[in-house]
């Protein structure tokens, strides 16, 4: 079985012969899988090809995505709760699958030494990532339960406004050079192409913030997005979200969607940097606040700016005496966060 390499300390994956049978399953049941084995990568079990000069397919068929909300946990175990339209043959699959290569495999034990390094954070970090950086599923509550529900949320993609978990597809990380899941085939879902190392998958419409918030990684992105704060502009109170999904085409662009209500303004969220398109960020909030009929919209994303700013750098300060693995991480967040921000030059319209 073709492996990458990895630090000493870690489980090794299931023998090919369990994979092997696990293909076996999940192929009677629909799904594809060439050209991939299950090896090792830097932070854990790894997808990577069997031959890396050919390319490879991973396909999950509609019938095998499960929705996240039918998940549920009995002690240390993992099924699909009895309500859930899901036949025999896929439940089965599922239990079997899980069991052996997701949660019971190395999804539990990687969630709980997240889990662990967020609670060695001295209380003061803790409280700070938890109120101003939205991490209180991270620090906040029953520790199992923290575990448990970071495995769903660092594993599930949205599919059809839905999340979803994907044998096969969840033990893929995301990286910043990864691969695009699409749809196929009647909802189904597939990645595929040809690498010489590690499968990575694509995250999408996230900024590195928000992949560490889903994943605890820190992957670099070329753009960010504001933290959901409220400013003024003008005479009018303008909130921004952090709602990624929620946009509007406008010109052959997908801008954020604007609320507008008496003298309240609100975007579902605001791009404040990107590397492809420096000049963008500023242009589309600016054409956006005008066609709303906000003054000085050039101010207002100053300000917008200078508090985002402000919260990653403060982080940074926060972090300088720590140490270990997730101080490292989340330094690493916090600096690609800042060098996004970096490439906002200019108006472009």
């Amino acid at each position: 079985m073709t492996t990458v390499s990895r630090p000493h300390g870690h489980d090794a994956p299931p023998i090919a012969g369990e994979w092997d049978r696990m293909l076996r399953e999940f192929r009677a049941l629909g799904g594809i899988v060439e050209n991939v084995a299950l090896g090792n990568g830097p932070s854990g079990w790894a997808l990577v090809p069997l031959d890396p000069a050919k390319p490879f397919l991973i396909r999950v068929p509609a019938n095998l995505l499960f929705r996240v909300t039918d998940i549920e946990f009995a002690g240390d175990r993992i099924a699909l709760g009895a309500n859930a339209r899901v036949a025999p043959p896929e439940r089965d699959f599922f239990q079997h699958y899980q069991n052996a290569f997701s949660w019971g495999g190395e999804g539990h034990r990687e969630s709980a030494n997240l889990v662990a390094m967020f609670d060695s954070l001295p209380q003061n970090l803790r409280t700070a990532l938890s109120s101003n950086f939205r991490m209180h599923h991270f620090v906040e509550g029953e520790p199992e339960t923290r575990i448990r529900r970071h495995f769903l949320r660092s594993r599930m993609i949205v599919c059809n406004n839905e999340n979803i978990h994907a044998p096969i597809l969840e033990l893929a990380k995301r990286g910043h050079d990864g691969f695009s899941c699409t749809s196929v085939e009647q909802e189904g879902l597939q990645i595929d192409g040809q690498t010489g190392g590690e499968i990575f998958l694509d995250c999408g419409p996230l900024d590195s913030f928000d992949v560490f918030r889903n994943t605890g990684l820190a992957v670099g992105r070329p753009f960010v997005h504001s933290l959901p704060v409220a400013v003024k502009i003008g005479a009018l109170d303008l909130t921004i979200l952090r709602r990624i999904g929620l946009h509007t085409e406008r010109a052959g662009l997908l801008t954020p969607q604007l609320g507008v209500d008496g003298k309240s303004l609100s975007l579902s969220y605001l791009i404040i940097g990107h590397s492809n398109f420096p000049r963008l960020s500023r242009g589309i909030f600016c054409s956006l606040m005008r066609g709303a009929g906000a003054v000085r919209p050039d101010e207002a994303f100053d300000t917008i700016l200078y508090i985002n700013r402000t919260r990653f750098l403060g982080l940074l300060e926060a972090l300088e005496a720590g140490h270990g693995e997730l101080v490292r991480r989340l330094r690493s967040m916090a600096l690609f966060q800042l060098e996004a921000m970096a490439h906002c030059v200019g108006t472009g319209e």
